[in-house]
């Protein structure tokens, strides 16, 4: 990073760690990212569907780049957790109810140029697309990346990951609109 967009990790070391480790863990299960449309430099967001916990260390494996990640509050509550949380660039958001300081944080990662992952139905296992994601997006002005998720049967028995990410959502029209677009790529991925 530069003066202009300075890094916003919280501890930049313990992020490169950490990423690693499950980079590691992704590639023994056999994992696979297709048609991986990160961009190089400049904000975006990240949005994927979510099916397992360990989803947000899948999405951004492809990008160098550090990401930032918006987490459910209880995530935060033990403390062990709560380092852990904060050393992969997570803060918290509480559910259920528009969060202004989870939204400010949100926009500050993105207004310094940097990538944030969200997960737009707001749960594992979620289909409704809840319009937190396109709201920020509009805000910020900075496309919105699909990332669809899903599991297949690997080369052992076991499961692995499919990332399949998709065409750029520009931040036009309406918060509506802008989720709906989102949900419909949402849907062609994660299949």
């Amino acid at each position: 990073m530069n003066e202009k967009n300075p890094d916003l990790s919280n501890h930049p070391m313990w992020f490169d760690i950490i990423k690693a480790i499950w980079g590691v863990y992704f590639r023994i299960l056999g994992s696979r990212y297709e048609n991986v449309s990160i961009p190089k430099s400049g904000a975006a967001i990240l949005a994927a569907n979510h099916i397992t916990a360990i989803d947000p260390f899948g999405a951004a494996q492809p990008t160098k780049r550090r990401v930032h990640y918006m987490a459910k509050k209880e995530n935060f509550a033990w403390q062990p957790l709560r380092w852990y949380m904060y050393s992969g660039n997570a803060f918290p958001v509480e559910r259920g109810k528009t969060d202004l300081t989870a939204i400010k944080t949100a926009l500050r990662i993105l207004q310094n140029g940097q990538l944030l992952v969200i997960f737009p139905q707001g749960t594992r296992g979620g289909h409704e697309i809840k319009g937190g994601a396109s709201m920020i997006a509009l805000k910020a002005k900075v496309p919105v990346i699909p990332i669809g998720i899903h599991l297949e049967p690997n080369w052992f028995g076991g499961k692995r990951y499919v990332f399949r990410y998709g065409a750029p959502i520009l931040p036009e029209g309406t918060q509506e609109s802008h989720a709906k677009a989102l949900e419909e790529a949402l849907h062609q991925l994660e299949q």
